[in-house]
């Protein structure tokens, strides 16, 4: 599958109310209100997942990248990300699994200048 990468000086300027794939499991999800939040998504134990990883605002997606390459070598690895999710600072908490008794969009609030 190829996925083109999502351009960091771009994020403004993609459609609303959509998910946005950048490759390697991250997507950016836009809610219609413009609303942006970093998902992994993946599959264990034969289940498709996703996870959240934060806003844009908390979150460059530099850093977003470098964290689902992280899951992604613990999903390959046999481990669910949602439970072993390596830790290395506050901003790096681990995200928790997102449910379908959870809102649809991610509700952190557009970053503000």
């Amino acid at each position: 599958m190829n996925t083109k990468r999502l351009d960091a000086k771009n994020l403004h300027l993609l459609a609303k109310g959509k998910e946005h794939n950048d490759g390697g499991g991250l997507g950016l999800q836009i809610t219609p209100k413009g609303s942006m939040c970093w998902k992994f998504k993946f599959t264990y134990g034969g289940k498709a997942e996703k996870m959240g990883l934060g806003g844009i605002g908390a979150r460059s997606i530099h850093e977003a990248r470098e964290l689902a390459a992280k899951y992604g070598r613990l999903v390959r690895d046999g481990h669910d990300p949602a439970t072993t999710a390596p830790t290395a600072s506050p901003a790096m908490a681990a995200p928790r699994r997102c449910s379908r008794t959870l809102p649809k969009w991610c509700a952190t609030p557009p970053a503000r200048a």
